[in-house]
């Protein structure tokens, strides 16, 4: 409407963040990441976190709106027009800059339940204050107040909350220092900071501006895999630009992996054994020795990653195995000794197998569906119904 925008300052209720005498409710938020029972990451946002924390203002905790958890605050309906009227001076009178805000706390309390009786006069009823709590504070009870009694003792604490780094403070800081207060231990184990994907000129994705993409195109035209693989390829804890040729490059490696299997099912066992190799170091020649020695360690460096929650640095690191090592290298290799028939032949062929049985169970973390069929079709001892449910292994 073009109409200015004129503040209106309240009466409100504040949460007291730090005590001089004691441990604030910061100060425990702080203490939790500090011994690391709870960990934020990427590390750049624990010194986000840390910075908030460490120079809080108390916390406005009332908002007046439809919808909300009620405030336990009940008023004496004898002094209640005392209250109103000190209320309304202050507003009035918010221009004038030798106002003061002024409280009688008497008219009031604090209660769980509203009392039978009114303390402050003895002979109302006392009426509840029509506030509700700011909606992050009460999203900050999510992770025990909505689960039963039983409940809480299986599922609390979480594992791991995950969301955009703008309600670290908002919505993070809240449920740590809530967790501590009323459950007397933090709500979950680690939080993880995830970018926002932005347009390619670096905006953000919005329906009404027309800058968004669907997602379900790309799976139709380059299938789910693929778009899979390009979201986590670029992935970080930064905004990231879309970039559509890591959907094209995921494709392309659901392709390199399929054709990989096709050549090694083409030349494999007839029966793959997931409790031993079927080969001994005797057998193996340079070639499978350095190809065994980097699946071990690029499982190894997977495994860090992903306790690490470096999804995308876990993907890298197996791309260049599988694609640069395994079929640029030993598999190519390998096409020698099959089309000579070596005496080490059956060796080759077990570790070929071997070493694509491994890759898959890696890879279907990244690519479930393409690495899921090819599972299926592969000569494997007492098959798992689904790869998902396969043993890892050492």
């Amino acid at each position: 409407c073009s109409h200015a925008i004129e503040p209106i300052p309240s009466l409100q209720w504040f949460l007291k963040m730090s005590f001089p005498e004691k441990k604030g409710l910061a100060e425990k938020a702080l203490g939790a990441v500090d011994e690391e029972k709870t960990r934020i990451g990427p590390e750049n946002f624990e010194r986000a976190f840390r910075s908030w924390m460490g120079n809080i203002k108390d916390w406005t905790i009332s908002r007046q709106i439809w919808w909300g958890h009620q405030l336990p605050v009940y008023f004496c309906k004898n002094k209640q027009e005392e209250f109103s009227t000190t209320n309304d001076q202050f507003s009035n009178n918010s221009q004038n800059p030798n106002a003061k805000q002024t409280s009688n706390t008497d008219n009031f309390i604090v209660a769980i339940e509203r009392p039978e009786t009114c303390p402050v006069c003895g002979k109302c009823e006392m009426e509840q204050s029509p506030d509700v709590l700011d909606t992050w504070f009460s999203s900050a009870l999510w992770p025990f107040a909505g689960l039963s009694e039983s409940d809480r003792k299986n599922y609390y604490p979480g594992n791991l909350v995950s969301n955009a780094r703008e309600i670290l403070n908002l919505w993070d800081a809240r449920m740590i220092f809530s967790g501590l207060e009323f459950m007397g231990e933090v709500p979950f184990k680690d939080v993880l900071i995830h970018g926002t994907i932005l347009t390619k000129d670096g905006r953000r994705m919005s329906k009404s501006l027309g800058t968004g993409i669907d997602p379900l195109k790309y799976v139709e035209e380059f299938g789910a895999d693929a778009t899979r693989f390009a979201v986590i390829w670029q992935s970080s804890g930064q905004d990231i630009r879309w970039d559509e040729s890591a959907v094209v490059a995921g494709k392309k490696f659901a392709n390199k992996i399929w054709n990989a299997a096709r050549f090694v099912l083409k030349n494999a066992p007839t029966r793959i054994y997931t409790d031993k190799n079927g080969f001994t170091q005797v057998d193996l020649t340079a070639e499978d020795k350095q190809i065994l020695e980097k699946l071990k360690t690029t499982k190894e460096q997977l495994e860090r990653d992903i306790e690490s929650f470096e999804f995308a640095k876990a993907l890298h690191n197996l791309y260049d195995f599988f694609w640069h090592d395994f079929c640029d290298v030993y598999l190519e290799e390998s096409k020698k000794q099959l089309s000579e028939g070596s005496e080490n032949l059956k060796t080759t062929k077990e570790i070929l197998s071997h070493v694509l049985f491994e890759s898959l169970k890696m890879l279907h973390l990244f690519l479930p569906f393409v690495t899921e069929t090819i599972y299926q079709k592969l000569p494997v001892a007492e098959r798992k119904k689904t790869l998902m449910i396969e043993e890892w292994g050492d």
